[in-house]
C-alpha cells in the first residue's frame, strides 16, 4: 500500500463540521505537529460528549490518544498509546458504543507460519471515556490473507458487533467472545457500513440491505469508497456524508478531494462542487456544513 500523508487537521474539523451548522462551523485547531508516515486518524465523539482522536506518530508505531471535552476547541496533549508501544502497528478505528464505552481497534504485524510478514486485529475497551483501556483482544488471524480494520465498528446489539475487516465482515460476540461471518456472508473488503435510523445497512461498497444483512442490492451512482479512501457517516437527520481520508494529487498541488453526498432515493449524487486552490469543496449555495480545505496551517 502507497505511503499516504494524513491531515488531522482536515480529519477532525471534518468530523466537527457534521455535528454543526455552517454558520457554526469550527475554525481549524491543529492537534499534532512532527507526524510522518501512515497517521491514520480515527475519531469519535463519546457518549459525554468527548472528542477522542487517535494517529500513528510515526510509521507503523508510536499510537497517539488526544481528547477535547469542548468540541474540538481546545485539546489534551497527545499522550503514547501504552497498550501498542512495544508492537509494529498499522493504525486504527474508535468507535463509541451506546453505553458510553469506546472502542480503539488497531492492527499488529506480525509473521504468519509461512515466514510472510501479515496482519491481524487487536482490540481495547475503554469503560472512563477514554481515559484509561483494557487488556488487548485479538479477532482470529486469517492464515490466507491479512485481516484489517481501518473503519469504525458497527453496534448492532449488545452482544454483536460488526468489524468491517479487509479479509471478512464478521460479527463479535462480546459475552462469548465468539465470533461469526455477518449476514449472507458477503464480504464487503476495507470500507466503513452504517446503519440508518430506519434500520437500512449501507455497505461501502455500493450495497444496502433493510433485512439485517440478509440480503444485499446495489447502488446505482455510490461513490468509489474502498478506493478512495473515503469515511462514512451517518447524520442524525439520517442523511450520509463521506468524509476525506487521504490525500491525492489535485491540479499542481496537493489536496483532498472534499464532497458531501446526500441520498436521493435509491441513487446517490454529489452536492455542487467548485474547485478552490487545488479542493473540491461543496458550493456555497449548499446548506450542509462545508468541509475545510487542506492547507498548511
Amino acid at each position: 500500500m502507497p505511503l499516504l500523508r494524513f491531515s488531522l487537521l482536515v480529519a477532525i474539523t471534518a468530523l466537527l463540521a457534521t455535528r454543526a451548522s455552517a454558520e457554526d462551523a469550527p475554525k481549524p485547531v491543529r492537534i499534532a505537529t512532527g507526524v510522518s508516515g501512515h497517521i491514520h486518524p480515527a475519531a469519535c465523539v463519546t457518549k459525554a460528549g468527548t472528542v477522542l482522536v487517535i494517529f500513528s506518530q510515526s510509521n507503523y508505531k508510536d499510537l497517539r490518544l488526544t481528547r477535547s471535552p469542548d468540541g474540538g476547541k481546545t485539546w489534551t496533549e497527545p499522550a503514547a498509546f501504552a497498550l501498542t508501544a512495544k508492537l509494529e502497528i498499522y493504525p486504527s478505528s474508535l468507535t463509541a458504543l451506546r453505553d458510553g464505552r469506546v472502542i480503539h481497534a488497531w492492527n499488529t504485524w506480525y509473521t504468519d507460519a509461512k515466514g510472510k510478514k501479515s496482519r491481524y486485529v487487536q482490540f481495547s475497551i475503554s469503560t472512563d471515556d477514554g481515559k484509561t483501556w483494557g487488556e488487548p483482544k485479538s479477532l482470529p488471524k486469517n492464515p490466507d490473507a491479512e485481516s484489517v480494520i481501518r473503519h469504525a465498528v458497527l453496534e448492532l446489539a449488545e452482544d454483536q458487533w460488526l468489524f468491517p475487516l479487509m479479509d471478512r465482515t464478521l460479527v463479535y460476540n462480546p459475552k462469548t467472545e465468539a465470533v461469526s461471518d455477518f449476514g449472507d456472508g458477503t464480504k464487503h473488503g476495507l470500507v466503513p457500513i452504517v446503519r440508518t435510523p430506519k434500520g437500512t445497512l449501507v455497505s461501502g461498497d455500493a450495497k444496502r440491505s433493510t433485512d439485517g444483512g440478509k440480503k444485499w442490492e446495489k447502488i446505482d451512482k455510490f461513490p468509489e469508497i474502498a478506493k478512495q479512501g473515503w469515511r462514512l457517516a451517518v447524520r442524525p437527520d439520517g442523511t450520509r456524508q463521506r468524509l476525506p481520508d487521504r490525500e491525492r494529487s489535485a491540479g499542481r498541488g496537493r489536496g483532498r478531494e472534499q464532497v458531501a453526498v446526500r441520498r436521493v432515493s435509491r441513487r446517490w449524487q454529489d452536492v455542487g462542487l467548485r474547485r478552490g486552490g487545488g479542493v473540491l469543496q461543496p458550493r456555497p449555495r449548499d446548506r450542509r456544513p462545508r468541509l475545510p480545505a487542506h492547507g498548511a496551517a
